[in-house]
C-alpha cells in the first residue's frame, strides 16, 4: 500500500480504524453527516469508503488523476458529490 487513511474520534482522543489504500491522495478527502468518507487519488480512482469502519463501499475508475478534494452540494432535496477528474467535473448521485 501507498498510504493508510486512519480515522480518529476527536473528543476522546481515541484512534479509529485504518484501511491501507493501493494510491496517494494529493486530492484531499470529504466525510457526510451520514459517515460516508469520499477520496480519490492519482491512479484516477474514486472511493466511497464508511467512515466509521473503513470498508469500501464503491469505486468508480475517472481515467485521469483526482485533482482537487471532493465536494457535496444539496438540489431539491437530493445530495450530490462532485470532484475534478483530470480537466473533467465529475458528479454523482447519492442514494438516499
Amino acid at each position: 500500500p501507498f498510504a493508510t487513511i486512519t480515522g480518529s474520534n476527536v473528543p476522546s482522543r481515541s484512534r479509529g480504524t485504518s484501511r491501507s489504500m493501493s494510491d496517494v491522495s494529493d486530492g484531499g478527502m470529504l466525510t457526510t453527516e451520514s459517515n460516508l468518507l469520499f477520496t480519490g487519488g492519482r491512479e484516477g480512482y474514486f472511493h466511497a469508503l464508511d467512515a466509521r469502519t473503513g470498508a469500501l463501499l464503491w469505486k468508480a475508475s475517472l481515467g485521469a488523476q483526482i485533482v482537487m478534494a471532493p465536494i457535496t452540494f444539496m438540489v431539491d432535496g437530493k445530495q450530490y458529490v462532485s470532484v475534478i477528474s483530470g480537466h473533467t467535473l465529475v458528479t454523482f448521485g447519492l442514494r438516499d
